[in-house]
């Protein structure tokens, strides 16, 4: 009985709980291009959203030539209020974060710094760095849509805060002398590397959100 009354509440239409249905599009700094649909009721707002973007680039940068690739994937369930009935709205809400970052660091000078020791570049070879942000991560923001509409295109602009957790890297030779990588004193130093790059990346737990978005209202 219970699981054909949540079936029905589930295929009941928009226009049966009292609110408008819309679905939307969105580009936007650090969170990338996505698409949402949402419920309107009264000054709530209900929007399930999905946001994604690669970003490739390479660079040399301290006697290392880089390759990078990020990728970022979040999908996330927001509820935001129009506290005072206009365009203004707070928003809150929860986002599954799969964000992760890949590099390859190959040196371009004769020795190369792993954690406080100096290797001969060609004993180290490359380094493979595998980062994720993966979890839950809770999101805080406010905004503005431009203009209130039962039906039609409406633009809106939202800036906020992801909560993006703490980063978890790993680092891995790729090439170099197998008697210099698989010693465990090379070893010792790789994980100091390891957990000197988690702590740099300490600063990305709280990612600034920008978006501009553009929905249309059934």
């Amino acid at each position: 009985m219970k699981v054909r009354l949540m079936a029905l509440m589930f295929f009941m239409s928009p226009a049966a709980w009292g609110a408008d249905l819309f679905v939307g599009a969105h580009a936007g700094a650090l969170l990338g291009y996505g698409a949402e649909v949402g419920l309107v009721f009264d000054r709530l707002t209900v929007r399930g959203q999905l946001s994604e973007y690669d970003y490739d680039e390479s660079d040399t940068i301290d006697d290392v030539s880089y390759e990078l690739e990020a990728a970022l994937d979040n999908r996330g369930v927001l509820l935001d209020y129009h506290l005072l009935g206009n365009g203004f709205f707070l928003s809150a809400g929860i986002y599954d974060n799969a964000n992760s970052v890949n590099a390859l660091g190959t040196p371009t000078a004769d020795t190369v710094l792993i954690g406080a020791v100096s290797y001969d570049a060609d004993d180290v070879g490359s380094l493979a760095a595998d980062v994720d942000f993966g979890g839950t991560s809770p999101y805080f923001g406010l905004g503005w849509d431009f203009g209130l509409a039962d039906k039609g295109f409406v633009a809106s602009l939202e800036a906020g805060a992801l909560f993006n957790g703490d980063a978890d890297a790993r680092l891995a030779t790729v090439g170099g002398n197998p008697a210099v990588t698989n010693d465990p004193a090379f070893q010792a130093q790789l994980r100091q590397e390891e957990q000197e790059l988690n702590d740099d990346l300490d600063d990305l737990s709280v990612l600034p959100v920008a978006k501009l978005g553009l929905r249309y209202y059934f």
